[in-house]
């Protein structure tokens, strides 16, 4: 099989599986919805982008015939994926994953806890701009940003994203007004203009999923499969946009003409599929780490460095790894240079695949299949419980970390993000039967009061509609 073709299947397969997830759900977010489009621009489109300008070289940086075997890989995990999202939602139709609109009184205080977590951000974010030297020291270059010492308060800049989900929350079944609205940019800003003015495409994705995503999300609103799909490809050619013009993008630039989307696809260098692909040839080689790598990241990252300043030195010496996690995830541009035909650029990210594999080696499957089922099993909690409904909308933003960069960023932003969104639902909870649920399923209408025998004052309205 010409190596164009096995490209051109794996982007049909993975389309296909796609389809069959809308026409099972018809839930723009069910998590087949979001990834596979995902999977199939990094491990179809792109290649095949590369390989169609210059097969030769292509051949020569994914390692000849090892390109099958690397894509077989990168197909058995996303099989995986998706055998444990389908393991997950199985016996499951549509009108059984309807949601409960939720009624909270206290609306008051929710929306002065988001507007709270907005105002965080806001402070943490100009903290960073003015320790940056202003604006323009912090967004007048390339690839800006500002950089302070704590990385908490690096984080903190994003939890106004949180505090938008909290305005959402109390409008389920009402719709929003215009000061909701307000509200909800407010706790945005600081993400989204962190995201243009330093052509970051992950806070970007975040921030449009909060916004557009949210209202959708929220409010339940039915969307066509075109509208799904075009938001899709509108969404990705963002991203793509703020990739491939990185250098253009800045305070004070002068460029006139921006580079297409397409282009980034075209970048060997920072390719996450062939850095991708020297990954598993390097784990192959030297070993996986079998989560070692990962936990000495988390533990590093959530240490206050006062506590500990060494970590990323005498934590992989405990524990027996040879790592240095302070150079380019614990592997360095020279060490997969020794397996591969090329140097990747500094930073640049060995996507899903390899990812997993250097992490997990074979045992990579198995994780494939757990994220898959964590997804679906979140997502199906959602219906009825408002932690999930919060924190899921956050896996759905934090998907292009998992697929297009590495499992840590993902994990480590779900973790810092979704505790206090967590914990403020569980005060939710707590506040007990003032809860009014509304459940649509079925045709037939009734409804009635349901009192928890553990907790007397907790009652919910239990409404039946048929499917239409």
């Amino acid at each position: 099989m010409l190596v164009s073709d096995l490209y051109i299947l794996t982007i049909v397969f993975f389309l296909a599986v796609w389809g069959q997830a809308w026409r099972k759900f018809r839930d723009p977010f069910h998590p087949l919805i979001f990834l596979m489009p995902q999977f199939a621009f990094l491990y179809g489109f792109m290649p095949y982008s590369l390989y169609r300008e210059d097969p030769q070289r292509f051949l020569l940086w994914v390692g000849g015939d090892d390109v099958y075997r690397y894509q077989s890989i990168s197909i058995g995990l996303v099989l995986c994926l998706v055998a444990g999202v389908s393991y997950g939602s199985r016996r499951l139709t549509r009108s059984k994953v309807r949601w409960q609109t939720v009624q909270l009184h206290g609306e008051k205080a929710i929306r002065l806890v988001g507007l709270a977590l907005g105002l965080v951000g806001w402070v943490a974010w100009l903290y960073i701009v003015r320790a940056s030297g202003g604006f323009e020291g912090a967004y007048g270059s390339a690839y800006g940003g500002g950089w302070v010492p704590n990385g908490y308060i690096r984080e903190m800049r994003f939890v106004g994203l949180g505090g938008a989900l909290l305005i959402f929350l109390p409008r389920v079944g009402r719709g929003m007004r215009l000061l909701d609205w307000l509200m909800v940019a407010m706790c945005v800003a600081p993400t989204l203009s962190h995201a243009i003015l330093g052509a970051r495409r992950g806070p970007a994705l975040l921030s449009l999923v909060v916004l557009v995503g949210g209202y959708i999300y929220f409010m339940r609103k039915r969307v066509s499969v075109i509208l799904v799909a075009g938001g899709g490809m509108l969404a990705g050619s963002l991203m793509l946009f703020l990739v491939a013009n990185r250098n253009s993008l800045y305070l004070g630039s002068k460029a006139v003409n921006f580079s297409s989307p397409l282009e980034h696809m075209n970048r060997w260098v920072s390719n996450e599929y062939l850095i991708g692909g020297a990954a598993v040839r390097y784990a192959d080689q030297y070993g996986a780490f079998y989560g070692a790598r990962e936990l000495i990241w988390l533990i590093g990252r959530f240490l206050p460095r006062s506590v500990w300043p060494d970590v990323y030195v005498q934590l992989p010496q405990l524990l027996g790894v040879e790592v240095d996690l302070r150079k380019n995830g614990g592997v360095s541009r020279e060490g997969i240079a020794s397996v591969a035909n090329f140097e990747p650029s500094v930073g640049a990210a060995e996507a899903f695949t390899g990812s997993l594999w250097m992490e997990f080696g074979a045992a990579s499957f198995i994780v494939a299949f757990l994220i898959g089922l964590f997804y679906v099993r979140v997502w199906k909690a959602a219906r009825s419980s408002i932690s999930a409904r919060l924190i899921y909308l956050f896996m759905v933003a934090l998907s292009v970390y998992l697929v297009m960069q590495s499992i840590d960023p993902w994990l480590y932003r779900l973790i810092l993000f979704g505790l206090p969104v967590v914990l403020v639902a569980r005060i939710l909870d707590r506040r007990g039967g003032r809860l009014s649920r509304t459940a649509v399923v079925g045709r037939s209408r009734e409804s009635q009061v349901y009192t928890s025998p553990l907790k007397p004052d907790f009652r919910f309205t239990y409404e039946r509609i048929e499917d239409e």
